[in-house]
């Protein structure tokens, strides 16, 4: 946009606002009143770009704040000034009038340097390469244009979306049941794991690899790192976490992972108990006790 036209806009606004804060006048005086609002709005146009620009205020929001502060206190100043010298040359006392010469000259200026501001801090971010918005670095998984600039984080998915028990001991099993669901598998439901189990409910976590592994339908593998369960997940595998609870083992489903690039994670669990045991997710997977993990595939 050319600089005439952001002097033009801050004009028309300046002068407006000036010409309705002092009544809207059809006069000599209301048109006086219009040119002064309109030479603040001008100015202040100029002055928040400038300062934006000096400030190195990319970004149209960033800038625009910027030049909106600096704009409503000089169009503040200057409308002041500018009407005490009027009131001078009309023969009457310079501070006539002020308050409303700081509010009518604060608006009109306020609005002038968010004009002014706000297109030089879009041109700052767009050759800077930075976030139009707001200026900064753009954030992974995010566009140039994008109004939320804070990272998004990759997301990696298990198909499983349920797989709630309705007994305690249970767990491993319900597991078992959902990811071969998961695989079409459904003749390997509940009670084929059962059996697979020796007709008991408990799985001792030592035991559960070697009981998937020697079922034939499905195997199982130990992994670490959060790293290895979302290359689990983007392998078209399922991830079983076993833990310590109580001085007993428990198993849950892992269902989701998000990750950041600064190396933070969350993971979300699907609790297989028919209460919660395990948070439904966690930052810190080392503050739950004796856990181990296990990528489930076909």
């Amino acid at each position: 946009m050319g600089n005439w036209i952001q002097f033009l806009i801050g004009a028309l606004v300046g002068g407006v606002l000036n010409w309705v804060a002092n009544g809207c006048e059809f006069s000599w005086r209301g048109l006086g009143y219009f040119g002064a609002g309109a030479a603040i709005g001008a100015g202040t146009v100029a002055l928040g770009g400038w300062v934006a620009g000096a400030t190195q205020c990319a970004g149209v929001i960033t800038g625009a704040a910027v030049g909106a502060g600096v704009g409503a206190a000089t169009g503040a100043v200057s409308s002041v000034v500018l009407n005490g010298l009027n009131n001078v040359i009309g023969g009457q006392n310079f501070w006539n009038n002020w308050q409303g010469s700081l509010i009518s000259g604060a608006s009109s200026g306020a609005i002038g340097g968010v004009i002014g501001g706000g297109i030089k801090g879009y041109h700052l971010a767009k050759d800077g390469g930075r976030n139009m918005w707001w200026g900064g670095k753009i954030k992974p998984g995010r566009t140039q244009w994008s109004f939320f600039n804070s990272e998004k984080p990759q997301i990696f998915k298990s198909p499983v979306h349920n797989n709630y028990g309705t007994q305690n001991g249970e767990c491993a099993l319900r597991c078992l049941e959902k990811i071969s669901e998961s695989y079409g598998l459904t003749q390997n439901d509940y009670e084929y794991w059962y059996s697979q189990n020796g007709s008991k409910l408990g799985v001792d976590p030592l035991e559960f690899e070697n009981m998937v592994n020697s079922s034939g339908v499905l195997s199982a593998k130990s992994i670490s790192g959060i790293n290895s369960i979302s290359e689990a997940f983007s392998n078209d595998q399922r991830v079983v976490m076993g833990l310590s609870y109580n001085g007993e083992g428990h198993a849950v489903m892992v269902n989701k992972v998000k990750m950041w690039s600064d190396g933070t994670y969350r993971i979300f669990f699907k609790e297989t108990s028919p209460s919660w045991i395990v948070p439904r997710s966690t930052n810190n997977v080392f503050n739950i006790k004796g856990f181990r993990f296990w990528s489930v595939y076909k």
